[in-house]
């Protein structure tokens, strides 16, 4: 009876896991311009066709699997934090992928082109193997966003705005609209 109580609980221990590594996958999607799941090894899993359209690599001469995602940072300051923090994220074995973290970096394009981006990732264990890793990337900018409100010195007053959706009247040339005259009987 212990036995197979014991059989059972794994079982829901398995499927709670694989739904929380889910649930953490979707997160990263969500926030992320790429997702990617590296091994033990932190090398990428799968091909990501995402990363390689990020990294403008073309798909019939460069595949990403198998490669590290250190091979596109050009700074080995980059790929030396990436590489420590990661392996410091599996350390614990009391909370094993629960240290997840986020460090901004610098991928290399095709072409030359520098990338800004956040890195954020997370531990993960598979069953029979060395933790595995997702890691989300999205393009990271210094720059403030552009402004959706016109600066003050070109900004209208609301009777200005008004005029220019609905015409400004004869005294800027636009004829009156006038009502017909009514008769009284």
């Amino acid at each position: 009876y212990s036995h197979a109580k014991a059989g059972a609980q794994k079982v829901v221990q398995t499927k709670m896991l694989n739904g929380e590594i889910a649930a953490m996958k979707r997160l990263l999607d969500l926030a992320c311009d790429v997702t990617v799941e590296l091994d033990g090894g932190l090398r990428i899993v799968e091909q990501v066709p995402r990363l390689m359209a990020m990294l403008t690599l073309d798909h019939h001469t460069r595949s990403t699997q198998g490669v590290t995602l250190q091979q596109f940072m050009p700074h080995e300051e980059d790929r030396s934090r990436f590489e420590n923090l990661l392996q410091a994220s599996g350390e614990d074995v009391e909370t094993p992928g629960l240290e997840p973290g986020v460090l901004h970096a610098t991928l290399r394009a095709s072409g030359g082109t520098l990338l800004k981006v956040e890195i954020f990732y997370v531990r993960f264990s598979v069953l029979n193997s060395r933790g595995h890793y997702f890691v989300g990337i999205r393009e990271f900018s210094d720059e403030p966003p552009a402004r959706l409100t016109p600066s003050p010195s070109t900004q209208k007053s609301p009777i200005e705005t008004h005029e220019a959706i609905v015409g400004a009247g004869p005294s800027r040339g636009t004829p009156a609209i006038t009502a017909p005259a009514m008769q009284v009987g």
